[in-house]
């Protein structure tokens, strides 16, 4: 007799969410694995032209935990990831018509752009500003890797 899995791939997202946690106290620790942040992105735009709630909620998830653990304002990331998919992420799909010469883009964006954020709104809020650290031009280069690798 053949058994039925309904929730099959919420199941698996639920795994993956659990080993992207792992991995991101892991990469907290050790500084030369990259966060995953810009790949986070990467899955956070197209779950939600998917409609995947779940896959949403999972990646929202993570945010959180990677802003608990590198010291950042909260909520400030899925902030800046919204403001980015409905005003940054348009024009760059104007200028740019290849989808996978788009990815490298949004994850050197994601980075540096939320570099600039995170430091605008600590000046604004009056607090001391986090220290631009130049292994972002690392993470970049292997998450793009990473997503190329995984996406296709």
């Amino acid at each position: 007799m053949q058994r039925n899995i309904t929730y099959q791939r919420d199941l698996k997202y639920f795994f993956l969410l659990i080993v992207v946690l792992v991995y991101e106290a892991i990469s907290t620790i050790y500084s030369y694995l990259p966060p995953l942040f810009g790949f986070m992105f990467v899955i956070f735009l197209n779950s939600l032209k998917d409609d995947s709630k779940f896959l949403v909620f999972t990646t929202i998830i993570y945010l959180l935990f990677f802003e608990a653990n590198r010291d950042f304002l909260i909520f400030s990331s899925i902030l800046f990831f919204v403001i980015s998919i409905y005003y940054i992420e348009p024009i760059l799909k104007k200028i740019i018509k290849c989808n996978k010469c788009l990815i490298p883009i949004l994850i050197t964006w994601i980075y540096m752009g939320y570099s600039v954020f995170i430091n605008a709104s600590y000046f604004i809020l009056s607090i001391e500003e986090p220290v631009f650290n130049f292994l972002i031009f690392y993470y970049i280069i292997i998450e793009t890797l990473f997503a190329f690798l995984v996406l296709g």
